[in-house]
């Protein structure tokens, strides 16, 4: 998408709806201009560059209730000479250049721009950010300083995506890109929050009840890596890099837990009456020519030999 201009109230208005959420313009000079870019990358990312005469958005619950859903949050990177304000439900910043702010399009705010606008504004869906595992509603409409480390970082990646998405078309490197910069948005939402063991702890009780879940669902063959994302409501990306994080896969994790209940149940004398393929089913294995081969590699000797040679001991 170009360069996109406008040079009256309505037309920024439509522009502006259009890129962003439907808005109403008001407070503009007669001879209003405006100019916007936005560069598409990963599926509901985009970076917008914004200039303008002074004015003041609107969107009212009446845009909302009247528009389809528009469920992303937009990170607005304040630029020109002067400050902005912006208001949404009875919460209120005032943003000096260089510094950024939250703002969720889901339910209506305002903005006030006393002077020229120069703004870089990354937009990132509600799922997107549910993907990296954190709710960030907690920090809409809080200024993030110019001081902040992560938020002079996202500026500067934000123009240059800006430049360098206007001249690709590579769908690989957009995506990259848009993955990127939700990565570096919920860095510095967890800079700002000045605590980021909080963010941890909460990477850390996922990752407990992901295991709990393998634990309780063992038996069903049915269970992957897919299947334990769609359970916590999360991307398969964000389960991988969870276990990533603690040194596994998902599906390493779970082989290794079904292996670990079959050995158990192998060197339980109570279960000697039972059939190796009754013991690979009841841990998850669709055969036990699947299950036979899966433990030679990990244990070093077939399910039967492990239970006539005693190794478990």
């Amino acid at each position: 998408m170009g360069t996109l201009t406008a040079a009256s109230a309505e037309e920024w208005a439509q522009l502006c709806s259009d890129s962003f959420v439907p808005c109403g313009i008001d407070h503009v000079a007669e001879d209003f201009r405006g100019r916007l870019d936005e560069s598409v990358l990963a599926s509901g990312t985009s970076v917008i560059r914004v200039g303008s005469q002074p004015m003041d958005v609107i969107r009212s619950p009446r845009h909302v209730a009247n528009s389809a859903r528009d469920d992303f949050y937009m990170l607005v990177v304040h630029g020109g000479s002067g400050h902005g304000t912006v208001e949404q439900q009875g919460d209120l910043a005032r943003i000096e250049p260089g510094d950024a702010v939250l703002v969720d399009t889901s339910r209506p705010y305002r903005w006030w721009f006393p002077s020229d606008v120069d703004q870089i504004v990354l937009k990132i869906s509600h799922e997107m950010l549910r993907d990296c595992g954190r709710d960030p509603a907690g920090m809409c409409i809080r200024t993030l300083a110019s001081t902040l480390p992560a938020v002079r970082v996202l500026s500067v990646f934000a123009a240059e995506v800006a430049t360098v998405a206007g001249q690709t078309e590579d769908p690989f490197l957009l995506a990259e890109l848009g993955h990127t910069a939700s990565d570096l948005l919920m860095t510095l939402l967890r800079s700002a929050e000045g605590a980021p063991e909080r963010a941890t702890a909460g990477r850390d009780a996922m990752l407990r009840g992901m295991r709990q879940f393998v634990e309780d669902n063992l038996a069903d063959p049915g269970l992957s890596p897919s299947v334990l994302a769609a359970r916590f409501g999360v991307s398969l990306r964000f389960t991988t890099a969870l276990f990533n994080d603690a040194g596994t896969s998902p599906a390493a994790y779970v082989r290794g837990r079904r292996l670990e209940n079959a050995r158990r149940e192998l060197a339980d004398p109570r279960r000697r009456a039972a059939g190796i393929a009754t013991i690979a089913g009841r841990s998850g294995f669709a055969d036990a020519t699947t299950f036979t081969r899966a433990f030679r590699k990990r244990y070093g000797m077939t399910p039967n030999q492990y239970r006539a040679d005693g190794a478990h001991g």
